[in-house]
């Protein structure tokens, strides 16, 4: 099966040359959300915890798309600009997933590349 991008209405176009998401092989890629609104402006500039909330919006309306659940996210990928955010961000993670959690990897990075995002995460999940 050839890779079948993903058409997210209920987000802004992207301003780069990617898809939201990409299913292939039974699997759905979703690429790295910021917490960002319908102008691609940071919410709350340097607040890990509204950036993860929005953030993880995003992949949910991403998923919801591609009609994939959120218990189906299989790998998660986090980016924070501060090691110190962690448990800022796993708290609103607690919030939308539940046992058994995605596999994750964290790692942090000096910045991102829209000024003032503290977090970005990608997942992959099982597309069926």
């Amino acid at each position: 099966m050839a890779k079948q991008p993903v058409a997210v209405p209920a987000l802004p176009k992207p301003v780069g040359p990617f898809s939201y998401a990409v299913r292939s092989k039974g699997m759905l890629y979703v690429s790295g959300a910021l917490g960002v609104d319908e102008n691609w402006k940071v919410v709350a500039p340097n607040d890990v915890g509204a950036q993860s909330k929005k953030v993880l919006d995003t992949i949910k309306t991403v998923l919801d798309a591609a009609k994939v659940p959120l218990a189906d996210v299989v790998k998660m990928t986090v980016y924070l600009t501060n090691a110190a955010d962690y448990r800022a961000f796993n708290e609103a993670r607690r919030a939308f997933f539940s046992e058994p959690y995605p596999a994750s990897t964290v790692v942090v990075v000096k910045e991102l590349v829209i000024k003032d995002a503290v977090v970005e995460v990608d997942v992959i999940a099982e597309a069926g």
